[in-house]
């Protein structure tokens, strides 16, 4: 049982009950389907559909951290692709946060949302130059990237935080 779904109110989606013209479908009433449904609201007759419950699905069992820190994404990108590629995708995380937390702050939506630490640890030998290309790549892109003592015994272990994340009760948002 997800941590989310515990004094929950359950929302089913309300049935179409006769044909019906849409201008836009939304599949998934989850968090990016009724994000997607939010900035689509003005706009005429728009659909969102759900096989079940709106947000049991992924949303459910999210960890519901909101964070671009996202092991080691960024460097897979830029190996991919290009550099350039990877910055982008960096703005592009950093701009869903603040839209996700414009839209909590606008809509006054008591989710739980709070500001808090994401981490990324390696645990081997073999992790840490990756991860340490990671942390400068952010750092190149003038992210405050903090390297976390370990106790010594942990040598082959790294372990670097970012302060500019946070966490959400994503059931509440929806």
């Amino acid at each position: 049982m997800s941590i989310w779904s515990i004094d929950e109110k359950k929302h089913l989606p309300q049935e179409l009950t006769k044909d019906e013209t849409f201008n836009t479908l939304i599949i998934g009433g989850g968090l990016t389907g009724m994000t997607t449904a939010y900035y689509l609201k003005d706009s005429e007759k728009i659909c969102l559909i759900d096989s079940g419950l709106i947000g049991h699905g992924t949303t459910l069992n999210t960890t519901a951290k909101i964070t671009y820190f996202q092991q080691r994404i960024y460097t897979k990108i830029a190996k991919i692709s290009n550099q350039e590629n990877a910055s982008l995708y960096l703005k592009s995380q950093k701009e869903a946060i603040n839209s996700l937390k414009q839209i909590i702050e606008t809509e006054k939506i008591d989710c739980d949302l709070k500001k808090t630490f994401s981490y990324v640890f390696a645990n081997s030998k073999k992790e840490i130059k990756p991860l340490e290309k990671e942390v400068a790549f952010l750092k190149s892109q003038n992210i405050k990237v903090e390297n976390l003592p370990l106790p010594n015994k942990t040598k082959s272990y790294r372990s670097y935080c970012i302060s500019d994340t946070y966490t959400f009760n994503p059931i509440k948002h929806i």
